[in-house]
């Protein structure tokens, strides 16, 4: 009998073992919890913080960043051509730009019609406002870039339907393929359009080129999102399989960003007042990942999922202006509405955990 205990004790003494082993084994480790995030809604993308901070646009619907309740929706909530949007800069007005080529602007968060006019462009890629909101700047697919006054003086300016409007300037980027991603700078007075041949800085006064990076990306990689940094001085090129940071005044060789999982990267931005890069992809194991990098080593800092089993469509991270919170968006497939959650950059980097990621559930609502 004692023979036969010791037997049992060895045995149970070797499964503990075994199942510690198991436990601290990196290739088998759990992500950390994942606790709720300070909101999750379904909307439609993208997403956008009002430069005041006070508002979250979805597309055709605004959201007060005080309760997360959506204030007023447009009639055409669920209009799938709509496909970039901008906040002026006292974050009264928001403009929205179509593959239909018209641009419509609306008061803040009342969503009340002020104007909308055609572009004769084609479909829109990325538009803002100027400094003194008193234009606005549009990128096109087909390659042309205008800036179009505002003028809410027109008799006819407060209806839905477009106007016909003179473009006082405009620009042609010539042949070297079409405008896929675009960003204003913080101080608006540059913006900055790319593809996978070029990501060009260009004047917001007068659309004359103040630098061009060759991107030397293949023509199937699609550049998905540009984005300055806080300062302007640096701008983050993301691409579906490749990551830049380019120095604007300096023009030098560009940092490249490599993540666990290069399979497919939609966004990025910037937090930690520009010391930090975030990158949202979609991983081989099915999760939306955000992983995120000190800038200046390229290292990364670890990752986050803020959601489970999401495929790319639609999927974004976006960070509020005083660089508290992060907003994403995942999409599980086709059109339609997405998954956006708000989190707390502070709680989120206290809960970094190393690549690469296990497979995980979706994270709670």
């Amino acid at each position: 009998m004692k023979t036969l205990q010791k037997a049992i004790d060895f045995t149970l003494l070797g499964l503990l073992v075994c199942c510690a082993a198991c436990v601290d084994s990196p290739s088998v480790a759990r992500p950390k919890q994942i606790d709720k995030p300070i909101a999750s809604f379904e909307g439609l993308p993208p997403i956008m913080f009002s430069p005041d901070g006070n508002w979250l646009a979805q597309l055709r619907a605004i959201r007060d960043t005080a309760t997360w309740k959506s204030q007023t929706k447009s009639p055409n909530e669920a209009d799938y051509w709509d496909k970039v949007q901008d906040f002026s800069p006292d974050s009264k007005l928001l403009a929205i730009g179509s593959r239909e080529g018209t641009i419509h602007v609306y008061d803040v968060p009342a969503f009340t019609p002020r104007m909308a006019f055609a572009t004769d462009h084609g479909s829109i890629t990325g538009l803002a406002f100027t400094a003194d909101g008193k234009a606005i700047i549009a990128a096109c697919f087909n390659k042309k870039i205008g800036k179009w006054p505002i003028d809410f003086e027109r008799k006819e300016s407060n209806t839905e339907m477009p106007l016909k409007m003179q473009v006082p300037m405009q620009r042609y980027m010539g042949t070297s393929g079409d405008i896929d991603a675009f960003a204003i700078s913080p101080d608006r007075t540059q913006f900055a359009v790319s593809n996978s041949s070029f990501t060009r800085i260009i004047s917001a006064e007068d659309l004359h080129e103040i630098r061009t990076f060759k991107n030397g990306i293949d023509k199937f990689d699609p550049v998905n999102a540009v984005s300055f940094s806080p300062n302007g001085k640096q701008l983050l090129v993301v691409s579906a399989a490749q990551l830049h940071v380019h120095s604007i005044e300096t023009g030098i060789e560009p940092l490249e960003i490599k993540t666990e999982h290069k399979h497919y990267h939609t966004s990025g931005s910037w937090c930690q007042s520009g010391r930090v890069v975030v990158v949202l992809y979609y991983a081989k194991s099915s999760n939306s990942v955000l992983e995120f990098f000190d800038v200046d080593s390229q290292k990364s800092l670890g990752a986050f999922v803020p959601h489970g089993n999401l495929g790319p469509a639609g999927s974004q991270v976006m960070t509020s202006p005083d660089g508290t919170l992060i907003a994403t968006t995942g999409a599980r497939s086709g059109l339609g509405k997405t998954d956006i959650r708000i989190w707390n950059i502070d709680q989120i980097m206290q809960k970094l955990y190393p690549t690469p990621l296990p497979v995980q559930e979706d994270s709670p609502n």
